[in-house]
């Protein structure tokens, strides 16, 4: 029989010879693995860091490798990430930090605005940008770079925000531009275009007067059109609120020849509810009349998503016999056919006929 020579012991921890610790070894043995995963990643693809760094500032103060560290120093982090991750509470103002030179960030990303506009992290970047930058003069040389890709823009689920904070940021004089490539696109398609349409609210609201005259003047010659438009209805509404007093006398008179035409459609109906909620109290009184006026024509409306909002609205408005001629107009049968009409008649206090019970 052989015999073996018995094992030999293991040596204690403690006479073990220490080994260097740097950061990425601390990563791996003290963070959860998702968190290990990332720091690979980035240590490993350099596209990767580009993106990831941005958000980095998150990260466990352990998960910041060396190399994450090297290439946080040019790329800016989330702002008051750093000072996050320092205190471990908020930013302190009096403090440094990546970032904090806003007219670096405007050099950073100079030249870049229109290509980083079309893509979903670099749209959000730019209006960040727009936003932090110290002076007008610097978010109107920005923004001049989107120059002649406006109608572009209008057709781009990114750009378009890019724009719209433009608008909003900067000076009216300086978004003229926008205002003339959007012209020469065509106000209409522009106006019934599920992004366009956002733009040319921002316009109306932000642009001066003299700006937007002849913008607006031409959207109410496609009135009817617009109206009965998804997107292009919203910016009928907006006008009601932001146009000029002259504007929204002639809108007013239009919304009241057109009563029936709208408030048989789905999206006019919008339009009709937004002229019963409006600060216009003339025009609120003589739509809900003008309704009321018009055989069956609040039964209709009662049966519609946009419809039934402005038959509530105006029972809420109309008073005495108006407001009993309105009841009466709306048949319990009829209303408790539809969807939308059981609302109006919950509304009403009106239950389901007991031969509709199962």
């Amino acid at each position: 029989m052989m015999s073996h020579a018995p094992a030999a012991a293991p040596t204690p921890a403690a006479a073990r010879p220490l080994q260097p610790v740097n950061a990425e070894a601390t990563v791996q043995i003290s963070a959860p693995f998702p968190v290990r995963a990332l720091v690979e990643r980035m240590r490993l693809n350099e596209a990767f860091v580009s993106s990831a760094t941005q958000w980095a500032g998150y990260l466990p103060e352990n998960a910041r490798t060396a190399e994450l560290a090297q290439v946080s120093a040019t790329t800016r982090l989330p702002r008051g990430s750093e000072d996050r991750s320092s205190s471990g509470g908020r930013g302190n103002s009096s403090g440094g930090g990546i970032g904090r030179d806003v007219s670096g960030a405007a050099l950073s990303i100079a030249g870049r605005v229109w290509e980083m506009a079309q893509h979903p992290q670099g749209c959000r970047e730019v209006q960040n940008r727009i936003a932090s930058v110290s002076s007008d003069e610097q978010r109107e040389a920005l923004a001049m770079e989107l120059q002649g890709h406006i109608r572009d823009a209008i057709k781009c689920p990114h750009a378009n925000h890019v724009v719209q904070k433009c608008i909003v940021m900067l000076r009216p004089h300086a978004v003229q531009f926008v205002v003339d490539e959007i012209a020469r696109a065509g106000l209409l398609a522009t106006a019934r275009h599920k992004y366009g349409c956002r733009i040319l609210q921002r316009l109306i609201e932000h642009c001066s007067d003299e700006q937007v005259r002849p913008v607006v003047n031409e959207l109410l010659l496609h009135f009817q059109s617009l109206c009965q438009h998804q997107y292009g209805n919203y910016v009928v509404t907006h006008l009601l609120e932001h146009a000029t007093d002259k504007q929204q006398a002639a809108l007013c008179m239009l919304i009241r020849q057109n009563v029936r035409i709208l408030g048989e459609h789905p999206h006019g109906c919008a339009v009709l509810g937004a002229a019963l909620t409006c600060d216009i109290a003339s025009l609120r009184t003589d739509v809900a009349r003008t309704i009321l006026s018009e055989p069956s024509l609040i039964g209709i409306m009662a049966s519609m998503r946009h419809g039934h909002v402005a038959v509530k609205n105006m029972l809420r408005l109309l008073e005495g016999d108006d407001y009993q001629a309105a009841v009466d107009a709306l048949s319990t049968e009829s209303l408790c056919s539809s969807r939308y009409g059981r609302l109006v008649a919950a509304h009403l206090g009106v239950s389901r006929p007991s031969s509709d019970s199962p």
